[in-house]
């Protein structure tokens, strides 16, 4: 069994990325716990509020990886690329000080669901990545220089 190197990505697709982390994550957003799916009659999701967000932005070199990822809803997500908030080492929402009178506050604190494959964890590098370059930021990715 090969190791792949954690720069690599393990996933050829954006939608290939989306689904590994929707079964690693049970169809629930990591930080609100709550599940988003609009289903058919016998189960099958026709449409979901919840997107694959990547912790090292893809714009920097972030893979496709499980590990580099988070299932957020969309305005988690929105919030998580503008640096709105963060995680620590120990995988617990740090929301900025800006954001203190926003509905984010309640998440200060919280710790994330794990994925079903605990190796499979956020990488705390592309968390570190995150907390230094894109937290506290406030501003879209677009303008963002890659370190």
């Amino acid at each position: 069994h090969k190791r792949i190197p954690p720069e690599e990505s393990t996933c050829h697709s954006q939608e290939e990325f989306a689904n590994l982390l929707k079964v690693e994550y049970r169809n629930h957003c990591v930080l609100s716990k709550e599940n988003y799916n609009i289903k058919d009659d016998v189960g099958n999701i026709l449409n979901t509020n919840l997107n694959a967000c990547h912790i090292k932005p893809h714009k920097c070199k972030g893979p496709m990886r499980v590990e580099n990822g988070l299932l957020l809803n969309r305005d988690l997500h929105w919030a998580f690329d503008r640096g709105c908030f963060t995680l620590s080492d120990k995988m617990e929402i740090i929301v900025h000080e800006k954001m203190k009178k926003s509905s984010l506050w309640k998440f200060n604190g919280i710790k994330i669901e794990n994925p079903v494959d605990k190796t499979l964890k956020p990488n705390t590098e592309y968390i570190k990545f995150h907390r230094d370059n894109i937290f506290g930021r406030l501003k879209s990715l677009q303008s963002f220089n890659c370190p």
